[in-house]
Parts: C-alpha cells; structure tokens; sequence
C-alpha cells in the first residue's frame, strides 16, 4: 500500500468516525426540521458559492472534507465541543485532504503527520473505533 493509499484509507475512516459526532451538533443547529446537509446546501447556493451545470453544489454527510469543513466554519456548532487544538487538528487535515483530491503525493513523514493528526482527532470526537483504526 502506498503513502497516499495509506492516506486516503485514513480519510475515509475519519468520515465514519467524525459523521455522528458532526450531525448530531449540526441537526442541532436546524430548527425547522429539515436536513442540517441539504439546509447547508442551500445556504450555499444562497451565498452564490460554486455553482457547477446549472445545479447548487451537494454536500454529502459522508465526505471527509466536508466534514473537516463544517469542524472549521461552524464554530458556533463545534466550538464548546472541541479545544482550540482539537480545531486546528480538522484544519491540518483540510489541508491533507486537499493535497490527496489533487493527487499530491505523501512522503513517509507526512503520511505518518497525517495518520496521527486524524487519530488525535477521532478521539478527541469520542470516535475510538475509528481511531484505532487509523
């Protein structure tokens, strides 16, 4: 198994780690009984972000980027959940992430850098399955 296939196992286990912890707070967060993920999608759309062929970008609960998004923007949702080092923790890993849907590769350090970060993370979530899984 490669750096990078190393990697990507890891963000797909953090999405199933991170996916409870991440719609319980965001269903939190919506009142009027919709879906907290198709309330974000039109939010989205409202703000005229990344309109692609005439339809509004969807989100999906089980994308690990979308996910370490919502950690990072929706302070109000994560911020009494999550210490400022648990935060950074999903930032460093918005990164990974980019670097691994652009088809970077990893190097040994960096691959080890993001395994780590993403275990720290899932414990941090009450995720402890998933993070020694990772």
């Amino acid at each position: 198994m490669s750096n990078r296939d190393r990697v990507g196992r890891g963000l797909e286990i953090l999405a199933v780690g991170l996916g409870p912890f991440v719609d319980e707070r965001m269903s939190a967060t919506i009142t009027d009984g919709r879906d907290w993920a198709e309330a974000w999608t039109e939010r989205d759309a409202a703000r005229g972000n990344a309109v692609s062929r005439g339809a509004a970008r969807r989100f999906s609960k089980s994308d690990p980027r979308f996910l370490l998004q919502l950690l990072t923007e929706e302070r109000r949702a994560f911020g009494n959940h999550l210490s400022r080092g648990e935060q950074s923790f999903a930032s460093e890993l918005r990164e990974t992430g980019n670097k691994w849907a652009h088809g970077d590769a990893f190097s040994g350090d960096d691959t080890y850098r993001a395994l780590d970060t993403m275990e720290r993370l899932l414990s941090a979530v009450g995720a402890a399955d998933e993070a020694s899984q990772v």
